[in-house]
């Protein structure tokens, strides 16, 4: 179901499945998650 929503986007333009903004905080809060875990500390987020 998720692949078809994707597929009619590429295929047929339209507004992304996941806003652009969503997809930043995933990515900050991961990135923070791994140096959290190498460096053994709080490692904070802005703007998430």
């Amino acid at each position: 179901m998720q692949f078809n929503a994707f597929v009619d986007r590429v295929i047929g333009g339209g507004e992304p499945l996941i806003a652009f903004e969503q997809l930043m905080n995933v990515t900050l809060a991961s990135f923070a998650a791994v140096t959290s875990a190498k460096e053994g500390r709080v490692v904070e987020v802005e703007g998430v």
